[in-house]
């Protein structure tokens, strides 16, 4: 997940997600807050590699778990999707998170 988080850094969404796609399924059911930012980590690859719909699709799981775990982390990244959504001209995909992220965490 680490070295996803640095791929996006470094404006390499699609490598991010080549390294996240396959490891997602692999995580262990309990490490629910660690899937929940790794899903994130993937929706801001999706955003960022111009692929709007699942990365809303992606964050709406990732916003699942948040409303379970509570995790701060991952709400933050959640932030950071809608961000990336509008700023890659998506804003029709980020006022659709930011409105389901307000219903489901407040």
């Amino acid at each position: 997940m680490e070295a996803a988080s640095c791929l996006i850094e470094l404006d390499r969404p699609e490598q991010a997600i080549a390294t996240l796609e396959p490891q997602l399924p692999q995580w262990h059911p309990e490490n629910r807050r660690d899937i929940g930012r790794g899903l994130a980590l993937l929706a801001i690859a999706l955003a960022r590699s111009g692929q709007p719909d699942d990365a809303v699709r992606v964050a709406q799981h990732a916003l699942a778990i948040v409303a379970e775990t509570r995790s701060t982390r991952t709400e933050q990244q959640l932030y950071r999707i809608v961000r990336e959504l509008h700023t890659g001209g998506a804003v029709t995909h980020a006022a659709q998170l930011r409105i389901t992220m307000r219903h489901t965490i407040g």
